[in-house]
């Protein structure tokens, strides 16, 4: 078993529940993690044989900045979906999305993790 993983990956979306929260994009983080079933020597040092993170990592980023979303849990649903029906020929198992963003002064911030 392996896990690729991109950690804290900063977007600019529309996201919240008001008008005024979703009138200007805010920064969030996007975390995932991908299982993967893997046996030794079966990636073989190939690109063809990972699951390339350039590729998860511009999937996200065209997913989540091209939408607007009234929830954390809502994008952190459609990442995971997306990640699950591209990964899934290429032995994807779990898959688990966090997004963070931050909207008090008084909590480093709220967040929504899920696994698919």
């Amino acid at each position: 078993m392996g896990t690729v993983v991109i950690e804290d990956l900063s977007l600019r979306v529309h996201v919240g529940v008001t008008d005024r929260e979703r009138s200007r994009k805010q920064r969030i983080l996007v975390s995932v993690e991908i299982d993967r079933e893997v046996r030794p020597g079966e990636i073989g040092d190939r690109i063809e044989g990972a699951i390339d993170y350039s590729e998860v990592r511009s999937g996200i980023a065209g997913l989540v900045e091209s939408a607007s979303f009234n929830l954390i849990e809502t994008i952190a649903e459609r990442i995971a979906l997306s990640l699950r029906g591209r990964y899934t020929e290429r032995g994807a198992g779990v898959i688990r999305v966090t997004v963070k963003k931050f909207p008090y002064r008084d909590a480093r911030c709220v967040a929504y993790r899920m696994s698919l």
